[in-house]
């Protein structure tokens, strides 16, 4: 079981805080974005989890700032991260920028790792499309990935193709609905 605790404030007109803790209660506690069905005895024992998260809108850009730290009943140390993102929109194109760090317990060296992505409609036949591409990097996994992805929408129905790139895969999917 897991109780979490939320105190948000608006500081100002354009600024938010939130602080934010997690207590697990019960052993072998795992999220269900977490859980895997093959590593059932490698789930780490987390007690309890603390997190400050500081938001200031700027016009049409946003900058979000946070700061975690994380503790387990099976290890003495705790891990620590922190994120940086920044948002803005010029136009019709939003564009995203995003860092993060980490100390793991158990882990050689920190992790870190940024993204950056561009998102912008354009037209086609008449008709709307939106095109998103992102590129990113983490220190864990040393390789760039690069994803894009292309919307057509109509009244009836809602095509997607995305393609990933990685320097290890290349993956292509269609979804259509």
């Amino acid at each position: 079981m897991s109780t979490m605790v939320k105190y948000a404030k608006g500081l100002t007109t354009f600024t938010n805080l939130q602080l934010l803790t997690y207590r697990y209660t019960g052993e072998k506690y795992v999220d269900f974005a977490e859980f895997r069905p093959g590593n059932l005895s490698g789930q780490d024992n987390r007690r309890e989890r603390y997190e400050a998260i500081i938001t200031q809108s700027i016009g049409r850009s946003f900058i979000s700032l946070s700061g975690w730290t994380q503790s387990y009943r099976n290890h003495n140390s705790n891990d620590i991260g922190a994120n940086l993102s920044y948002n803005t929109t010029v136009g019709p194109v939003s564009l995203s920028l995003s860092g993060n760090y980490g100390k793991y317990n158990g882990m050689d060296g920190d992790d870190y790792g940024g993204s950056l992505s561009l998102s912008l409609p354009f037209s086609a036949f008449d008709r709307p499309h939106y095109s998103s591409s992102s590129i990113g990097y983490s220190r864990t996994r040393p390789l760039f990935t690069a994803a894009m992805v292309f919307m057509d929408i109509r009244p009836s129905a809602i095509t997607v193709a995305t393609v990933i790139f990685d320097f290890t895969l290349i993956l292509f999917s269609l979804l259509l609905t």
